[in-house]
């Protein structure tokens, strides 16, 4: 082979290796779900779901599922080792389903376990897990007793008390808009935004997105214009709190896909509109509880100085 003829194979291989990452990259990147469960003992649960964004993900009813305990004390440590997991799975009906790797006790030497598990049909499930032990029987005592956590999973179906949308922002883009309740105020709302393509059954969410978010009262007037925003992740997800409550758009342009300044960049995406109701929620009850507590804790106290102030009186007598 001469140099000519190896130059140019190498031109080749070097634009398909360039070819195959780029695409690898894409598909690659998925939304991860997780969260931290307190099951009691100085322990955390930590539970992740790979390519996890509900309704649109995942598209085959099947998740990957990561479960990992960590001493509560040490934020970012590793894992605990031998660890037991109970892992059920309960359907809208409450029917517990035989799934692989389900409904049995599975002891990981190394402590994280992963789960494929393929879910029956569209709907809203229940996930159990039970840590039964941490450690090893002959290897000292084992620890025991720890809080069953249960969460939902949503699959095809819209998330419980979330406000779910979707537009078509051109050139073969969507984009998912949802809001749902911070914590326990029902005026300000977690807002996650996702830019995706491809079909139904093939969905991939899109990085490297570029934002210009602005909210409107039900007056039309301006009450947030955000500076353009630049994400790397796939996900964008954010709280604002809304000064009172009624209706609200939230108008959303797509800046670009792509690095900013460089070849490729996709501009020239419609802007979508989202409208949301901002309604109260069950603060009411919470204040009159805290209220109550707050009564019964002066009356404490006032009773409390009342008997000492009896009992003073009864000894000086």
């Amino acid at each position: 082979m001469n140099k000519a003829s190896i130059l140019v194979f190498s031109i080749i291989f070097t634009l398909a290796f360039a070819f195959i990452v780029v695409n690898a990259q894409e598909e690659e990147v998925s939304y991860v779900y997780s969260a931290t469960f307190d099951i009691g003992n100085g322990y955390n649960l930590v539970v992740k779901i790979q390519n996890y964004l509900p309704p649109i993900l995942p598209t085959n009813k099947s998740i990957m599922l990561d479960l990992a305990v960590y001493n509560a004390s040490e934020a970012q440590g590793t894992p605990v080792m031998h660890v037991t997991y109970n892992v059920k799975v309960y359907d809208a009906n409450n029917n517990l389903l035989n799934l692989f790797g389900t409904n049995q006790d599975i002891h990981s030497m190394g402590g994280p376990l992963q789960l494929n598990l393929t879910l029956p049909n569209n709907g809203k499930y229940t996930i159990n897990v039970q840590i039964e032990s941490i450690g090893m029987a002959g290897m000292g005592p084992l620890l025991s007793q720890f809080k069953s956590i249960n969460f939902p999973l949503y699959i095809g179906v819209n998330p419980d008390n979330t406000l779910v949308s979707t537009a078509d922002i051109g050139k073969g883009y969507s984009l998912l808009f949802e809001a749902y309740p911070y914590y326990n105020s029902s005026l300000t709302k977690t807002i996650t935004l996702a830019v995706y393509n491809g079909s139904a059954q093939n969905v991939n969410l899109v990085y490297h997105i570029t934002y210009h978010i602005l909210i409107k009262d039900s007056n039309g007037k301006l009450i947030f214009n955000s500076t353009d925003e630049h994400i790397d992740q796939d996900v964008l997800s954010f709280y604002y709190s809304f000064p009172d409550y009624g209706n609200y758009s939230i108008i959303v342009q797509v800046v670009s896909i792509g690095h900013p300044g460089e070849p490729g960049i996709i501009t020239g995406l419609n802007s979508a509109t989202f409208n949301i109701s901002i309604t109260k929620g069950n603060e009411n009850s919470q204040n009159y509880l805290l209220y109550a507590l707050v009564i019964i804790a002066i009356v404490l106290i006032i009773a409390g100085i009342l008997l000492y102030r009896s009992f003073n009186k009864k000894r000086a007598k």
